[in-house]
C-alpha cells in the first residue's frame, strides 16, 4: 500500500488489481475504487507485469514494481486526484539495463530541515516544507481527558484549522482557523477512544495527521 501526498487516499497493489481508498469518505469501504487492471503485458513471453510493492517518491508520484522479472515500474502521476483521475500508467518507467522483481528503490529523506551549527551548508540552508513540519507537531498531553495543547514549530504559521476524525473516518469536531490557542477543549460528547487530529493551514492545505488518545 502507499499513501497519496495529501494523505487522503491509500492505494493498494496486488496481482492484477490496483485500488484507491478514500479516507475522507463517509463510508470508507464503499469508497474503494478500481483504478487499474493488469493490461496483459508479459516480459519474455512469461513474466507478467502484475502490480507489486509501491512507494511514494519525492516527486509526489507513486511508483509500483512488478511481481515478475521485468524492466518496468508502474506510475501513478496524480495520486491526490480521485478515481481514474489519479492517472495510473502501467509500465510507465523502463529501468536501464536491469530487471526488477517486486522491489523498490530506497528514497532517503533529504528534507529533514536545517540543523543549527551544522558544518554542512546544504543542511543549514535548507527550508522545511509543511510535509516535513508535520512530523514535529506535538500534542500535550496525549492521552488527554478532553483538553490539550498543540505545539507548532516556529517555522509554521500558527493560524491553523483542526479537525478530529474517529476510526471510522467520521468528522467529530473541528476548530475553524484562528490564532493558536493555549488550550483546546473537546466537547463532552467525544467518547474515550483513538482519534485522528488533522492539522490544516488557513488555505485549507493538509499539513498532517496526529493520533490523539481520548480517555475520561
Amino acid at each position: 500500500m502507499s499513501f497519496s501526498p495529501n494523505s487522503r487516499f491509500i492505494y493498494t497493489f496486488h496481482g492484477k488489481y490496483c485500488y484507491q481508498v478514500d479516507l475522507e469518505a463517509p463510508d470508507i469501504q464503499a469508497s474503494v475504487a478500481e483504478v487499474g487492471y493488469w493490461d496483459g503485458t508479459l516480459v519474455a513471453n512469461f513474466f507478467p507485469t502484475y502490480f507489486g510493492k509501491a512507494a511514494l517518491a519525492p516527486d509526489g508520484k507513486i511508483y509500483a514494481a512488478c511481481t515478475g522479472s521485468t524492466p518496468f515500474l508502474h506510475v501513478i502521476h496524480s495520486p491526490d486526484a480521485k478515481g481514474l483521475n489519479c492517472q495510473l500508467e502501467q509500465h510507465g518507467i523502463t529501468l536501464p539495463y536491469s530487471l526488477n522483481t517486486n522491489t523498490m528503490p530506497n528514497f532517503p529523506n533529504f528534507r529533514l530541515g536545517p540543523v543549527v551549527g551544522s558544518a554542512c551548508d546544504t543542511i543549514t540552508a535548507s527550508t522545511m516544507i509543511p510535509q516535513q513540519l508535520s512530523r514535529i507537531i506535538k500534542i500535550q498531553p496525549n492521552p488527554t481527558t478532553g483538553s490539550f495543547h498543540l505545539l507548532l514549530p516556529d517555522e509554521m504559521d500558527t493560524d491553523v484549522e483542526l479537525r478530529l476524525f474517529d476510526v471510522a473516518g467520521r468528522l467529530r469536531w473541528q476548530q475553524s482557523p484562528k490564532a493558536l490557542s493555549d488550550l483546546y477543549q473537546l466537547p463532552a460528547d467525544i467518547t474515550p477512544g483513538c482519534y485522528l487530529l488533522e492539522v490544516r493551514s488557513p488555505q485549507g492545505v493538509r499539513i498532517g495527521f496526529k493520533r490523539l488518545i481520548m480517555c475520561r
